[in-house]
Order: structure tokens, then sequence, then C-alpha cells
């Protein structure tokens, strides 16, 4: 057994009595589970005056406590309540199968002004709302460590998306007081700090009936403390310091939504690096052999290490054209917004490598769908080439548009596959 949560949280199970002898074993006392079982039964009857029975009790009830319970598919399918939170996108929530998932990390990985802090203002306000609302009707735990967290932002998010429920009017007003009064914010100014509030949350989970735990952002923190990682590296540099730490923080959000069955929302910065280039100097590691790939290459920052403990991962980028050396594509570019983004599925248990569009608008993240904004533009320049025509040749004027329509439609489609597998 690996686990090192501490028995005071087994208080009502084990009883205080029989914690404080514990926590007054001989030269090491035991205080976490781990340190529980590297103990045998002889020593806890010869140290802590137990019986056989009872120290073979303590260990069963430990045992069961750190274990978790098995499910099987059966149960999990008949579950009457959906272990999802929807995100408002309908390609996200298809795709994820309901929305971003209970019980575990779901990663938002992007550069600057790609949205991650407006889709965790958007979740969270979607979390506060009634689930006859598509919400989970509870509070939001969000911990900001950039100082990104903007109050106004999310009322005009709330505003904008539910006008009717956020209204003008009283009932408006104090839907409203309630939505923001059931979002608390903590400012988090240091790695060891995140650590040891993370460790005390539980309480304020209980006590807040909080459904939803966003952390913007994970690695703002260790990449300040430990900018130069690689340099001087080592057993015990300051790569395996950071790496350390980084575990402990993932152990800990991955113990808070396994327990309390909520989801875990995790930013993350990018790092641009060469593929030619080696991720460690030869001094430390097994020099990594060289790429025939060239160019550079965004990825998500903190590395393998941080990777591995994270469950969903989601890309976050603008949206760049490719492919514009024809003169109709160039003119079929007019047809999408400027500020069009691109949001990915990168890693997830449950879900494909697809990839949705979206904007950033008014009231939050918005998907773009551009088969309607296509069919539209369609239609507007048709009338405005063709114009009032009168009825005698509006049957002859039919199957010639018919044929530019579906001609135009498939230029869109190739011009689309063309810059997806660019």
């Amino acid at each position: 057994m690996s686990s090192t949560r501490k028995l005071t949280r087994l208080n009502p199970k084990l009883g205080k009595k029989t914690i404080y002898k514990l926590n007054s074993f001989p030269r090491t006392p035991v205080n976490t589970t781990k340190e529980l079982f590297s103990r045998t039964e002889l020593e806890l009857v010869e140290c802590c005056n137990f019986k056989v029975e009872t120290a073979r009790n303590i260990q069963k009830r430990a045992a069961k406590w750190i274990v978790p319970e098995f499910v099987s598919v059966l149960d999990m399918m008949t579950e009457n309540n959906s272990p999802f939170l929807a995100t408002s996108l309908k390609g996200l929530d298809e795709a994820l199968s309901g929305g971003i998932p209970f019980s575990s990390i779901t990663e938002l990985v992007g550069p600057t002004r790609s949205g991650k802090t407006q889709l965790c203002l958007t979740l969270s306000m979607l979390t506060t709302l009634p689930e006859t609302m598509g919400g989970l009707g509870g509070g939001v735990c969000y911990i900001d460590t950039e100082r990104s967290f903007n109050a106004d932002r999310l009322i005009v998010i709330a505003e904008n998306r539910f006008p009717q429920y956020f209204g003008k009017d009283e009932r408006g007003q104090a839907n409203l007081d309630k939505m923001t009064s059931s979002i608390h914010k903590m400012d988090i100014t240091s790695s060891k700090e995140l650590t040891k509030r993370l460790d005390e949350l539980q309480e304020f989970i209980i006590e807040n009936d909080v459904k939803l735990l966003i952390v913007d952002s994970i690695g703002s923190l260790v990449r300040k403390e430990y900018q130069n990682p690689v340099k001087k590296c080592g057993w015990g540099g300051p790569l395996m310091e950071r790496n350390d730490i980084l575990l402990q923080q993932a152990s800990k959000l991955k113990y808070l939504a396994e327990s309390f069955r909520i989801p875990v929302v995790v930013t993350n910065q990018v790092i641009t690096r060469n593929r030619s280039e080696t991720v460690l100097p030869r001094e430390c590691f097994r020099p990594i052999k060289k790429s025939r790939e060239e160019g550079p290459e965004v990825t998500a920052a903190l590395g393998n290490t941080w990777a591995h403990s994270v469950t969903t991962r989601i890309m976050m980028n603008k949206f760049h054209i490719r492919n514009l050396s024809n003169l109709k594509f160039t003119i079929l570019n007019d047809l999408f917004p400027p500020n069009l983004q691109e949001l990915t599925i990168v890693k997830s248990p449950i879900a494909a490598n697809i990839t949705i569009y979206y904007t950033i608008e008014n009231e939050g993240i918005v998907e773009f769908v551009y088969s309607e904004n296509i069919e539209k533009e369609d239609k507007r320049q048709q009338e405005e080439e063709i114009g009032p025509m009168e009825e005698t040749d509006k049957s002859d004027a039919v199957p010639s548009q018919s044929l530019d329509k579906k001609k135009r439609k498939s230029d869109v489609a190739e011009w689309f596959i063309s810059a997806l597998w660019a």
C-alpha cells in the first residue's frame, strides 16, 4: 500500500484513543496509512498494547477505506445521475459522452488568449445553475494562481448566455447573487501553498457543497520557481524536486475528485521546442534520439510526468488557415470569423481525437458550425448577384442556381478537408 492518507480522517471509525496510541508509536509514530501497513501485527501489539484481533481489525478498516469499491459495467450503465458536466459545446459534449467527466482531472492546454480562462468561467457559471437547466446546482472552488479571474466578465457571460434567468428584474438579480455567492475564489502565490491548500480542502468542499474544482493554472507557479529545471540536473536536483511537487498535487487532486465525485479542471501553458532537439542534457539521462521531423512543436508544459497524471487533455489554439494557394480558397476565407479558434481532444479514455471550432463572444465560448454559416452566406451572395427576377424567369434560373450551390458546397468541403489534413 502506497497511500499516504492521514489516519486522523478515520476518527469516527478507529476512535481517538486508537489513533492517539498509533501517533505515540516509539521513535517512528504512525500518522498515515502507509506507515500503518509498514508495521506488522506483532509490532502493533507490543508497542501499542493492542490485542491481536484489534491490530488486525485496524489494518482491515484502513485497507477498506483506501481501496476503491468495485463497480460493474451494468451499474455504470443503469446509473441515474449523469457523471458529466455539460460544457454547452455540442461537439465537445458529444465526443466526451456528455461533457467534463467526474472523478478525474481534465486539463485545458493553450497559449495566451486562447480562451482557457473564458471556458473556466463558463463552466463555473454552468455548475451553479439548477439541475433542470443542465447545471449541477452546487458551488465552485476556483483556485487562481495567475490573477486572471474577472468577476465582471463572469457576470457578462451569465447575463448574455441566460438573459431570462439572469435578467434585470428582481428575480434575475436574486439568481445572479446566488450564482456569484456560490463561486469561491482562492489566490495562491506558491506551489507549496497550493499543495497545503489542496490537503486542507476537504472540509471546505463539504461545507460549501462544491461540485467543481478549478485550478487556473497548474503550471504557472512551478515554472516560475523552477525556471531552469534541467540545469545542474541529477538525482535530487531541481527537475526531480519539481516533479515531486507536481506528483503530490496530482495525487491530491485525484483524491478530491474521486472522494467527492466531482470534476476537476486545471489549465496549463504551452512550450515551443524543436523536434530535432533533445529534451534533457546527456549529463542527466540517456540521450534521446533525434527525430527526423524538423520545425517547432507546440506542446503542453510540465513534461511527461504531469501528462500521465491527467485523464483528459484538451488543446485550445488559434485556427490557422492553410493551403491558400488557390484563389477560391482565399475567397472562402472571408466566410470564417477572424477570431475563429480550434479545440482538440488529444488525450481521453472515452473520446477520439476530434477537433471542434469556437469563438469567444459576450456569452463566453460559443461553438462555430461552419456549414450553417456558409449556407447563409451563400444565400446572401446569390441574392446580391442575381437580384430581383420576374416570375417567368425564376423557373429557368432554378437549375443553374442549384448547380452553382452544389459546386460551391463541394469546393467548401474540399477546402475544409485539405485544411484539416494539412
